[in-house]
């Protein structure tokens, strides 16, 4: 009823009112013990009644409160476990709820989000940290004890594309590796997907990486062979003078073998 309705409301309000309070306690025992048992329990309501409780906590303005955790100076191995939980915490909030991306593409934007990831966090950026915002990016965010599997598996939010391949950027050899065969999984054969990267300017996103990109050959390598599955689908004029660019304008010559993969 009406009244239980306004009860439980109330209820969630305080709940994540409590959030700033806990990084208060942070500022003087340098403990996130508080802030991470908040944010599980946010996570746990929302697995009992997603739709209803994201509802709830969208009304209290949780992804605001949650994502300010963030802004605070983090030392140690601090600042990557809370933001990994921060940003699982967004994908229990942004799960299955297109309005709920709106929102915060609305209220905070993901530029802003990759801003205070990198504030929070030093490089190397861990994998985890990637994998989260893929989570997202994909709408395959677990909710319950089993993983939440989307076959097949497609971008849901492609805004989110820039903002994980700058997170690559920053991690180790391995993990970039990894993140961009992610990538490169999600696309392949995915026309609407390849396009809609290709409508934000991914593959010239890609080229001005692969033109600095210091990590060796296997990242370069990893780079061209998501270039080339985007390529394949949607390749414009304006991406044909980008490839040139990345054949020319090297300080140093380009080995044949890498620019015949670029070609």
């Amino acid at each position: 009823n009406a009244d239980a309705l306004i009860a439980k409301s109330i209820l969630f309000t305080r709940y994540i009112e409590a959030l700033p309070r806990a990084q208060s306690d942070y500022l003087q025992s340098g403990s996130i013990e508080l802030i991470s048992t908040l944010l599980d329990g946010i996570r746990e309501v929302i697995g009992f009644n997603r739709e209803d409780h994201q509802k709830l906590f969208y009304e209290s303005e949780a992804p605001l409160q949650v994502l300010n955790l963030l802004n605070e100076d983090f030392s140690g191995p601090n600042g990557p476990i809370l933001c990994e939980s921060v940003l699982k915490t967004l994908g229990f909030l942004v799960s299955q709820n297109p309005d709920g991306i709106k929102y915060f593409e609305r209220t905070t934007g993901w530029d802003a989000l990759e801003e205070l990831i990198c504030h929070c966090t030093e490089p190397p950026i861990p994998l985890s940290i990637f994998e989260q915002l893929f989570a997202i990016a994909t709408d395959t965010v677990s909710l319950g004890q089993e993983s939440r599997h989307v076959h097949p598996m497609q971008i849901a939010c492609v805004k989110l594309v820039p903002v994980m391949l700058n997170i690559l950027k920053g991690g180790r050899n391995k993990d970039t590796l990894q993140g961009l065969s992610m990538l490169q999984s999600v696309l392949k054969g995915n026309v609407a997907d390849c396009c809609a990267c290709d409508r934000i300017d991914t593959v010239d996103r890609l080229f001005a990486w692969f033109r600095k990109c210091e990590s060796g050959e296997e990242v370069q390598n990893s780079i061209l062979s998501l270039l080339e599955v985007i390529g394949k689908v949607s390749l414009s004029a304006k991406d044909t003078r980008t490839i040139f660019r990345a054949l020319y304008g090297r300080c140093e010559p380009l080995a044949l073998s890498t620019s015949t993969k670029i070609l």
